[in-house]
């Protein structure tokens, strides 16, 4: 799922549980149209490495302690 600021300078992905440290997530949305993505990060501001792709935006799961789903923060 996917929310942003009213601002539009960022954008919110909720994932419905906990996705396995160190794994990696492929976020096709984000292939639909350039979406100018400066940083990703966790909610209490751990940067998260990324890297665009063809198809997608591709984010390192970092560990979380959260056990029912977690948010990734795209300062756009």
């Amino acid at each position: 799922r996917y929310t942003a600021s009213k601002d539009g300078k960022t954008v919110y992905a909720i994932v419905l549980g906990v996705p396995k440290t160190g794994s990696t997530m492929l976020l096709e949305t984000f292939d639909k149209k350039f979406v100018p993505v400066k940083k990703v990060s966790t909610l209490d501001g751990r940067e998260i490495e990324w890297r665009k792709k063809v198809d997608g935006l591709q984010v390192t799961v970092p560990p979380f302690e959260e056990d029912h789903a977690v948010v990734f923060k795209f300062s756009l």
